[in-house]
């Protein structure tokens, strides 16, 4: 599977650890993207030249930005799944998502938007309550419902348009729930995630919009308030109570 190697804010090949990309650029070595210059996304433009990469080299192609995409999202969504504290900023940051090598659902997207703009994909993020999350009836049990707020996806600007993708659940997460990982084809939607095996997938049942970056101290605000439980570092005891 696709690697990134961090040092020093630079990411580096695996293959040539002295090959540094300034900042903006991303090497994923293992489905050979190179992005030629650093991504940028303008709001305004919503999509409309934005992210062009800036420096030497021409536009990619539709194939290729697909091609691109996809290593991003795979590469993403085989990062461990794993939650954190809400109180914590840095569970909402890419680059501690990417150092840790895990991460919970906006954490991941978070890191989706920052690797796609990074390749001159333009990238934003979409929140939304949903349910058929999957989750262990232990920690349904502490949140007291079903319903999972201010769940995190990728939005990814390409073909024209806006693509949704929410790269949450890494494989094993999904081998251990016996459910098939979210596919990604590069051109539609991947937000349905299998809940189980009767074809029942994650419901979005309501969206709070779009946004350029993650509105980190509201969710370290609110996150605690919907589900008491997770108070005080709440998460972070649940984890460690786990049999």
């Amino acid at each position: 599977m696709s690697r990134l190697v961090i040092d020093n804010g630079a990411v580096l090949t695996m293959d040539d650890a002295r090959s540094v990309h300034f900042g903006g650029h991303v090497v994923i070595d293992g489905d050979r993207i190179t992005a030629v210059g650093a991504g940028r996304y303008d709001p305004a433009g919503a999509g409309a030249g934005a992210g062009a990469g800036a420096g030497a080299g021409a536009s990619a192609s539709a194939s290729s930005e697909a091609e691109a995409a996809r290593a991003v999202f795979y590469f993403v969504r085989d990062l461990r799944y794993r939650g954190g504290d809400f109180e914590d900023l840095e569970i909402y940051r890419a680059s501690s998502v990417l150092a840790g090598g895990h991460g919970y659902c906006v954490g991941k997207a978070s890191l989706c938007a920052a690797l796609a703009r990074a390749a001159a994909i333009p990238a934003r993020l979409g929140f939304a309550d949903v349910r058929n999350h999957l989750a262990s009836p232990r920690l349904l049990a502490a949140m007291g419902t079903d319903v999972f707020a201010w769940h995190g996806y990728a939005q990814l600007f390409l073909g024209g348009r806006w693509v949704s993708v929410s790269p949450t659940f890494d494989r094993a997460t999904c081998e251990r729930a016996g459910v098939a990982p979210l596919e990604f084809d590069g051109e539609h939607d991947a937000l349905l995630q299998s809940f189980d095996g009767s074809g029942a997938t994650m419901s979005y049942i309501k969206r709070h919009g779009i946004f350029h970056d993650v509105p980190a101290r509201f969710l370290a605000a609110e996150m605690p308030s919907l589900y008491p439980f997770a108070r005080d570092h709440g998460i972070t005891r649940f984890l460690r109570s786990e049999p």
